[in-house]
């Protein structure tokens, strides 16, 4: 993939998008453009993301087989990150 792809008409949905490592994906993929739906359990978090990277989102919890299910059918996205509970170590790298 080169720097300056962009996927105009592809769906993403990210789990876990309202912070973390999940966030910084959530940025990357609007910043190539793709339609970004934020999935997370914390709405207070997620509601600051959404409005914050302009980008939809959804209270939930994809553990539960039937909201996982209904994402799936209803959005029928190209990409699925599964970033839930996942959080980056964040520190300056060693030179």
């Amino acid at each position: 993939m080169t720097e300056t792809a962009t996927f105009q008409s592809q769906t993403a949905i990210v789990t876990g998008g309202s912070s973390g490592l999940g966030r910084g994906i959530v940025a990357a993929l609007i910043a190539r453009k793709m339609r970004v739906v934020v999935v997370a359990r914390g709405a207070a978090s997620l509601e600051a993301t959404a409005k914050e990277m302009r980008v939809e989102h959804l209270a939930a919890d994809v553990a539960d087989e039937l909201t996982a299910g209904r994402l799936l059918q209803d959005l029928r996205p190209d990409l699925v990150v599964l970033c839930a509970g996942a959080s980056a170590l964040l520190r300056p790298r060693p030179p």
